[in-house]
């Protein structure tokens, strides 16, 4: 019982961290590119600590951008971790029904992220192609090229946005794996749960000599290096939990 107690002040915390930075990044929609600087990171690293949820990084040299960054997708505190780690100068592809979540999700959509339909295709393009000239020189942008959280942590089919992006833009891919996410934020939980999320990022794949007709190439070839990097934080997570095993080190659950 002390411990469900502890998880919900821990959750109520965070809850209200974010919420009011979230008022903050509201007030600033007269000027967006100001607005995300400003609180994305703030608002990610508060949050996370808030909710005594630690981030394990390993190849943060290959987050210098500008890039186009994917990672799978495995719970709904992904879009907290990624923002605590990425340059500041990075802009989200999001699906469009985030527009209507009260404010983070309109600071989101106001702040420059890339808003797609996923049931439109042909739209979807569009939009990517009008987002990019809206990206302002040197920014990054993120994808969950899943499109959606998998329900049992397998590596889901990829969608190709985030590959016109990269092939529009002239950007390199970087790769990112994330494990433990399920562990502090499992799946129709409300509360969070106080442990480490491991991240791995891979070396940028060039993308200066693809063309459309090689396409699923490239996509499986990213695709394999996503799936890499979720090998290589699943390791040190194993690592972890057999070390806090044999250390006696005892956490919530």
């Amino acid at each position: 019982m002390i411990c469900l107690v502890v998880r919900a002040l821990r959750t109520a915390a965070a809850t209200i961290f974010s919420g009011a930075v979230a008022v903050v990044a509201c007030a600033m929609l007269f000027d967006p590119r100001r607005m995300w600087l400003t609180c994305c990171r703030p608002w990610a690293r508060g949050t996370l600590a808030l909710g005594g949820i630690r981030i394990d990084v390993v190849g943060g040299d290959h987050l210098a951008g500008p890039a186009v960054f994917v990672s799978n997708h495995q719970s709904t505190i992904d879009v907290v971790f990624l923002p605590a780690v990425l340059p500041r100068t990075v802009r989200f592809l999001a699906k469009k029904e985030l527009n209507r979540v009260p404010l983070w999700g309109w600071a989101l959509a106001s702040g420059g992220a890339i808003m797609i339909d996923r049931k439109d295709p042909q739209g979807a393009v569009h939009s990517i192609q009008e987002g990019l000239k809206k990206l302002p020189a040197g920014w990054s942008v993120a994808v969950f090229p899943e499109g959606t959280r998998s329900q049992d942590g397998t590596l889901q089919p990829f969608k190709k946005g985030a590959f016109h992006i990269a092939m529009h833009a002239g950007l390199p891919m970087v790769p990112i794996g994330i494990a433990g996410a399920k562990d502090v934020m499992p799946k129709y939980s409300r509360l969070l749960r106080p442990g480490t999320v491991y991240l791995t990022i891979g070396a940028p794949i060039p993308t200066g000599d693809w063309q459309l007709a090689t396409i699923d190439a490239h996509v499986a070839e990213v695709r394999e290096a996503v799936r890499a990097c979720i090998a290589a934080s699943d390791e040190r997570r194993s690592a972890g939990q057999i070390l806090a095993r044999a250390t006696g080190e005892r956490r919530l659950p």
